[in-house]
This record gives structure tokens, sequence and C-alpha cells, in this order.
């Protein structure tokens, strides 16, 4: 299974849950640490903000006021400036439940049981689940593989350089995705 940000934390929810439904897991804009980042970033509901695009969607679907906040958060590092436009013109919502459950399913405690293998990415300018040197970004990440799957003999990791959030639109983006597909296939 492979889920990014939020979907990391449902997967490792299922993992929990249900420690035999997977053979492996690729977490990716993940970890088990929370800066509060998101916490200074101006979200807005999402009907408010673009009433065209997003009409009929309730008050509680949130999403950046402010084109800066979303590249700051996603896209950190090195990239092309037209992803980003991009990225801002067809940007996404999020509930604001969202934000209360997946630090609630990362905080509910290890997948016990689970037997299977792990990779997370994330990228080390990623605000809200890093911290911004490769060495404290691996740190993070290893310990986020022990505490969360204490049954698993390897979880791999990456700290991906000069990215942040979604690294997957960054140029290195291709490269992490086949060393990705090398760990993978060793399997």
């Amino acid at each position: 299974m492979t889920g990014h940000s939020y979907g990391s934390a449902l997967i490792a929810a299922q993992a929990r849950h249900y420690p035999s439904d997977a053979d492996a897991l690729i977490l990716t804009g993940f970890s088990t640490y929370l800066s509060g980042t998101t916490t200074s970033l101006e979200f807005i509901s999402a009907s408010v903000h673009d009433p065209n695009r997003f009409r009929g969607v309730g008050y509680g679907y949130m999403t950046f006021k402010h084109k800066s906040d979303r590249d700051a958060f996603y896209l950190s590092g090195h990239y092309d400036e037209r992803i980003a436009q991009v990225d801002w013109d067809t940007q996404d919502i999020v509930s604001t439940g969202e934000f209360a459950s997946s630090s609630a399913e990362i905080l509910w405690g290890a997948a016990k049981g689970y037997k299977g293998n792990v990779v997370i990415v994330t990228g080390v300018y990623d605000k809200e689940f890093c911290k911004p040197t490769r060495k404290e970004c691996e740190e993070i990440l290893k310990e986020t593989g022990k505490t969360l799957f204490p049954d698993v003999k390897t979880v791999e990791t990456l700290a991906v350089d000069e990215t942040a959030h979604n690294w997957m639109l960054h140029f290195q983006g291709g490269k992490v995705m086949e060393r990705v597909h090398g760990i993978v296939g060793m399997w």
C-alpha cells in the first residue's frame, strides 16, 4: 500500500488494526514528528476562496489562502516554478477534521504484529514532518519506523534533499521514485 501525507497516516492505522492485510507499505510526506507549522499558515474556506470552483463545498473544507504559504509548505527546495503555478491553480482541499485526525492517528500507537516491509520517504524541507537538515530528518524518519513498526526487521528511510512535503513535484522526484522502486524490487 502506498500513501502520501494523510494517506500515509491512514495506511499506518490500517497496518495497526489489520497487520496481515499488506505485504509492504510506502509512506511519503510523513513521520511521527509534527512541528505544528501548519498552524502558522493561513487557510480559508475553499468555497469562500474560490466560489466558482468550490461551489457547494461546505465551509469546513479549507484551502491555502496565499500561494506563498502553499509554495513554502509543499515546494521548498529545487523545483520548476511552472509546477508551483499549476499546483496553486489546481489546489485541493482539506477537511478541518483531517488536521485533527491525521495527528491523532499517528499518536494512537504502533502497528504491532505488522511484519511486512516499510519505506518512509519525506523531503528534508518538509516543514511539518521533518527538520531542515538531512541528519535531523533521517533521525526523525528512523525513529518513526521504530515507533510505528516495532516488529518490522528493516524500515528503509529516505530523507530527500532540496525537497519539501510534495517531493515528487521537485526536479529529483523521478530519481527518488527510481530509488523507491529499487528498494521494493529487492523485497
